[in-house]
């Protein structure tokens, strides 16, 4: 349950999309740059891009596919590169003019990037208006964007997501990943290895496997259903209810406050340390890594499935 409005989600949109909300006077998007070039897997592709939205899939050739197409205005005022790299391939999308017209001349400009790479691949994405689409990419995949979302699909490796304004969407990723949003939900879905979300604003969703979960809000809900071996979990919200579903058989150390909420624990208790109103601390199934869960104003519980 969303309890308030994330004041600096507003502030990046107000300055990032209003501009982009101007009509673009019926141009259609149009081919502004096009190219492929010959790699090995493995090496990486850099999108630096002043606006745009980001969209890589893979294909099974060695070779990186760059596709830009934008709005004529954007042709007119933004600057296209693609070019080889020692380590791989570089995309720049940068605006034309002085500082103050690339701060405040942003309307009526529409872009995106279409990008293909080898299915092994890294990636170092970041855009400052738009948003991040990932799609069957192994590698170390880096992703940011200012204001806009970020949408993985069936990916894996070593994953680091930020964005100041918008949601975090995750489907199918085995490795290590973090996440991070300042005003929008995160959801994540059949992911295997460490996981550690954060958002100043929204609700968490997890359905994890098999790895360390860390996850915070300071203004939603926290719902985590777990599987595999319990390897620690910490969740804290500040203003909302934290769920976690677990193996029935789930050895644990289990510590849940709230200040303002329920508790309720229902594995099987090996022994208890301290039960009250406002905590609950117990070893379950004798015992194991911390099931730590803290809520400030919300109902906290920890069931068996």
């Amino acid at each position: 349950m969303r309890t308030y409005t994330n004041f600096f989600r507003n502030a990046v949109y107000l300055f990032v999309v209003l501009g982009l909300l101007i009509p673009v006077n019926g141009d259609s998007r149009k081919v502004a740059l096009e190219e492929k070039f010959t790699v090995k897997p493995g090496e990486l592709v850099s999108v630096d891009a002043a606006m745009g939205d980001v969209i890589i899939n893979t294909w099974d050739k060695n070779e990186v596919y760059v596709k830009i197409l934008a709005s004529e205005r954007a042709i007119d005022k933004m600057e296209f590169s693609a070019e080889r790299t020692s380590s791989g391939v570089r995309v720049v999308v940068k605006k034309r003019g002085s500082f103050m017209s690339r701060m405040f001349d942003w309307g009526g400009q529409d872009i995106r990037l279409e990008i293909g790479v080898p299915r092994s691949f890294n990636t170092d994405v970041s855009t400052s208006g738009g948003d991040i689409k990932l799609k069957a990419v192994n590698g170390e995949l880096k992703l940011r964007t200012s204001g806009g979302d970020v949408d993985i699909f069936s990916c894996a490796g070593d994953m680091k997501i930020s964005t100041s304004g918008g949601d975090i969407k995750v489907n199918g990723f085995k490795g290590a990943s973090t996440a991070s949003t300042s005003g929008g939900d995160i959801n994540i879905d059949d992911t295997h290895g460490d996981l550690s979300v954060s958002t100043s604003g929204g609700d968490i969703a997890i359905n994890s496997n098999d790895g360390k979960i860390k996850a915070s809000t300071s203004g939603g809900d926290i719902r985590l259903n777990y599987n595999g071996v319990n390897k620690g979990i910490n969740l804290a919200s500040t203003g909302g209810d934290i769920m976690v579903t677990v193996p029935a058989d789930t050895k644990a150390y289990v510590k849940l406050t709230s200040t303002g909420g329920d508790i309720d624990c229902s594995l099987n208790i090996s022994k208890s340390v301290k039960i009250s109103s406002s905590r609950f601390e117990a070893e379950v199934n004798g015992g194991g890594e911390e099931i730590r869960c803290s809520s400030t104003g919300g109902d906290v519980s920890v069931k068996a499935r």
